[in-house]
């Protein structure tokens, strides 16, 4: 159930003239007399309704934080305790550095683990590990991390952190270079991401691999996870027909020439004990969905406590499904003084048809939607050359590829 299709709910009447209305005629009723305004007892009570005001604000307030769709700070957290959900911390991002050393040295040259490097020396990685160079190599691979949780790390491109701050023993690092883009830093998890990782905790009290579960343990594995896609494959989809014709005479299966390629496919499953569970995790920066945040989720998954033990997972990046965008619009010439207003508000529409399509996987790339939003912020008519309706496929998110938006000019009517 979707938190957006709940219904508004209030504990307790917090309007200060209802209160004040309400205790001024049962002071009414209970005196039979008249309090009219400027009455000192009618600002007496009038007065007392402000502080019940403030108390029921309190206690509709302290009731709501009871929900989790209304929770918020701190009881969210309490929330999340009924069902052991841990909000997530910052993380830090990570890279591979590369230390290099002038070639025929004829030792092994040691880096010490907290060796320190940086891009602009004001933010700092530092080595994960201790590590050496081997005498007769000329660098060695190091993972290092940002010493600052968050996605402050993220981004730094292959090269760009190149400078060595500590020393190094006796001066023979010569030079020092990350040799992939720095990654999988997050800030700490939003309130909406935690209410829902909260709702979505049940799921994984199955020891079954559903796909609820196998989402549900995904996104706790890095807070910069907005959305996953867990789906079932055969281990055979990727095997050729005389490759299932071996392995079945292998079985000694009977009949097989009979069978079409599908059959085949079929008959060799029920032999076989495991499933392939895909599972493609969607970050809303498509530069994080790399190698170091894959195998964070892989690692998280492949706990014996959560996989089934005949559950083969793997873990990819979705698939970019690209679309155009290509349109031109025209606004009534009724509402030309505030024509700048309206190209303006057009303009946001458009992004946040963008936005809306890429937030999720597997969402189809829909013209129609876009024309809803447009036509709502105030366009009188629009040609849409693109996008066509385009279907999206579970492991893919909808991302723009090329914007055109051209204004058409005012039109009568």
């Amino acid at each position: 159930m979707s938190f957006k299709n709940l219904p508004d709910i209030q504990f307790c009447e917090t309007d200060t003239a209802n209160v004040e209305d309400s205790v001024v005629k049962v002071y009414e009723a209970l005196t039979e007399a008249t309090l009219y305004p400027g009455d000192p007892v009618r600002l007496f009570l009038e007065s007392l309704a402000a502080i019940i005001v403030q108390q029921r604000s309190v206690i509709d307030y302290a009731s709501k934080q009871n929900l989790l769709s209304l929770a918020d700070n701190e009881f969210l957290d309490h929330l999340g305790a009924f069902t052991g959900t841990k909000r997530l911390g910052a993380a830090a991002a990570t890279a591979t550095m590369r230390f290099a050393i002038n070639d025929g040295l004829g030792f092994a040259v040691p880096i010490a683990k907290g060796t320190r490097v940086t891009p602009d020396g004001q933010l700092f990685f530092e080595t994960v590990d201790y590590a050496e160079i081997a005498k007769d190599a000329g660098f060695a691979d190091v993972t290092v991390r940002c010493q600052v949780a968050g996605s402050v790390g993220n981004g730094f491109l292959p090269g760009q952190i190149d400078k060595l701050v500590d020393a190094n023993t006796n001066g023979h690092i010569v030079s020092v270079s990350n040799i992939n883009a720095s990654t999988g830093g997050a800030d700490p998890e939003e309130k909406e991401a935690y209410r829902s990782r909260i709702q979505t905790a049940p799921e994984s009290f199955s020891v079954a691999g559903p796909t609820g579960a196998y989402a549900h343990w995904a996104k706790s594995a890095n807070a910069s996870i907005t959305d996953v896609s867990v789906y079932r494959t055969s281990p055979l989809d990727d095997l050729t027909e005389e490759q299932l014709d071996a392995i079945l005479n292998m079985l000694n299966a009977q009949g097989i020439d009979e069978l079409t390629a599908e059959q085949k496919k079929i008959e060799l499953s029920t032999r076989l004990s495991s499933a392939v569970v895909n599972v493609c995790p969607l970050v809303e920066d498509p530069g994080l969905g790399t190698a170091a945040l894959l195998e964070q989720v892989q690692s998280a998954l492949n706990d014996r406590s959560i996989r089934p033990l005949t559950d083969l997972v793997r873990v990819a990046a979705p698939v970019e499904a690209s679309y155009d965008i290509e349109l031109t619009y025209y606004v009534s010439s009724q509402h030309a003084v505030t024509a700048a207003e309206t190209r303006q508000a057009i303009t946001q529409a458009v992004n946040d048809y963008i936005a809306w399509q890429k937030e999720i996987l597997g969402r189809d790339i829909t013209p129609d939607n876009l024309t809803a939003l447009i036509i709502a912020a105030g366009a009188k008519r629009i040609e849409l050359k693109s996008p066509g309706f385009q279907v999206v496929k579970v492991n893919e998110v909808a991302r723009v590829k090329n914007l055109n938006i051209t204004y058409g000019g005012l039109e009568d009517g």
